[in-house]
């Protein structure tokens, strides 16, 4: 349809054409620039023009720094400034947090009415599309739900307040992401009973506007701003203005949203086609209801996903902690425990127990069948006419007992000692028993080592539990001994620390050995 058609149309019986089509509305804009009105609101620039009349951008003098949107209303019919009146008093109580608030209005004496709301700053939701392209579906679903928001408050008043101008030109997107739908230059009430004024009806934007608006065969209700709706949003989700009202009820399909844009959701599309039906009845009664459909199934599929997520979450924490808790043990397993310092040299020594301690003695190391046993040391005879030594103080080791230890099971690879005990004497060859289990490609080495002279002696790798050795003679002392746990060449586990007290037979060389002195019999 041209725009002289479609000017013919917006036009009652008898109505003069509207002075801002055309160049005149340049003029207009531009003889409106810098003007003062009522001696308060300057003129700056014009913002746009279309409906029924131009929007200016203004600054109210008697604040410094505030902006305000006049609108001005180009039908000047006697009839058309009385309405003008009434209705600006009830927009000026409106308020709510996606509309403009109407602050004044006033009629000039040459009769040019103006209408004076907060300047909303922002990007308009058309020129934003047009600049980027299709919104993703849940941004502009976002923006028209909070539109819906606004409609049903208008719709809400009594009685209730058409918009009739709804389109993505009108609606501001401020730079924190609100939609706030502006312009209610040709807002009308809607009187149970009585239809709009077949002028006042006879408004709209090419694409937003329903047949009712073309036509005026038939109100303008509430079912007119759900149209003029719906096809902004087609035009959000797809960048393509629909077509005319007209051009639709002549017979031709609109076509479905999907089709330009795959990735709008079949619920969107369907309540988007319902919105745009060309008979009133058909499309959604309310903008609760339309909200409904545009929402449907959306709050369950979110717990869904939220659910889902938490899911992930959690599985994801749980597989975390084992994976730590299985390093650290492992970890833990394969450290061999840190080697004791050597106690210094002294009359008195602390022994580390092996084993549980109990009240009475220690009993004497009981030495395997087939070995040899250590002959005491006989006694020295010192001949007639030779001063006599005085021997030597023994140092007799002292044991501290320890605390009664509960004895657990054998950790698993971890050797328990047997023998030598701990504070026990001995001497060679010496017999190192321990007690443990190993896993196959495993084997024991046994590691003794003289404190004092740092002097070491190691078996080779073995899988009895069982080793003798002789020991150097002139290391005699404290000794202490652990078994390792080697597999693959490298240590995996230990046991403890064992400490016993070595004292090798001494004979002097050529000397035969001395038998044992038998006791004289008392007289």
């Amino acid at each position: 349809m041209s725009r002289a058609a479609f000017s013919g149309l917006s036009r009652g019986v008898g109505e003069p054409a509207p002075q801002f089509l055309g160049q005149e509305m340049v003029h207009a804009s531009r003889d409106m620039q810098l003007a003062l009105l009522m001696g308060r609101y300057q003129v700056l620039r014009p913002l746009g023009a279309g409906g029924m009349g131009t929007l200016f951008l203004a600054r109210d003098l008697r604040f410094e720094h505030r902006l305000v949107a006049l609108k001005e209303n180009l039908n000047r019919s006697p009839a058309a400034q009385a309405q003008f009146r009434l209705e600006a008093e009830v927009l000026a109580t409106l308020r709510h947090a996606h509309l403009p608030a109407v602050t004044d209005h006033f009629v000039t004496p040459d009769g040019r009415q103006f209408l004076v709301m907060d300047y909303v700053e922002g990007e308009d939701l058309e020129a934003l599309v047009r600049s980027r392209g299709p919104q993703p579906e849940r941004q502009v679903l976002a923006w028209g739900l909070q539109v819906l928001d606004a409609l049903e408050y208008l719709h809400g008043q009594k009685p209730p307040i058409i918009h009739r101008d709804v389109k993505p030109a009108n609606i501001r997107i401020t730079p924190e992401g609100k939609a706030v739908l502006v312009d209610f230059g040709i807002a009308k009430y809607m009187v149970t009973g009585h239809y709009t004024a077949t002028a006042a009806a006879r408004v709209g934007s090419p694409g937003y506007a329903p047949l009712e608006q073309y036509t005026g065969m038939g109100s303008t209700d509430r079912r007119t701003d759900l149209y003029s709706l719906g096809a902004t949003l087609y035009f959000a989700l797809t960048g393509r203005t629909p077509p005319e009202a007209p051009f639709l009820a002549s017979g031709h399909a609109l076509t479905p949203p999907r089709q330009l844009n795959p990735a709008i959701s079949l619920r969107t599309e369907k309540a988007i086609l319902r919105a745009m039906e060309q008979r009133p009845e058909a499309r959604p009664q309310s903008a609760a209801e339309m909200r409904a459909m545009l929402t449907e199934g959306s709050r369950p599929r979110q717990w869904y996903f939220l659910a889902a997520t938490v899911g992930m979450v959690l599985i994801a924490f749980t597989l975390i902690a084992a994976v730590f808790s299985f390093t650290y043990y492992t970890r833990r397993a394969k450290q061999p425990p840190a080697v004791g310092t050597p106690v210094p040299s002294s009359t008195t020594w602390v022994v580390l127990q092996v084993g549980p301690a109990t009240g009475t003695p220690l009993p004497t190391d009981t030495v395997p069948p087939g070995h040899p046993t250590s002959t005491p040391l006989p006694t020295d005879t010192v001949p007639p006419g030779h001063p006599t030594s005085t021997p030597r103080p023994t140092s007799t080791p002292k044991t501290t007992p320890s605390p009664t230890e509960t004895t657990s099971p054998i950790p698993a690879g971890q050797p328990r000692l047997i023998s030598p005990e701990a504070g026990t004497t001995t001497g060679n060859p010496v017999s190192f028993r321990w007690e443990g289990r190993l896993s196959p490609g495993q084997a024991y080495r046994v590691v003794a080592y003289h404190p004092q002279s740092g002097e070491q002696v190691t078996s080779p790798q073995i899988m009895d539990s069982r080793w003798e050795t002789h020991l150097p003679a002139a290391r005699f002392g404290e000794w202490r001994w652990y078994v390792e746990v080697v597999e693959g060449g490298r240590t995996i586990a230990r046991s403890a620390e064992g400490m016993f007290w070595f004292e090798p037979v001494r004979v002097e060389p050529g000397t035969p050995p001395t038998p044992t002195p038998t006791p004289a019999p008392r007289e």
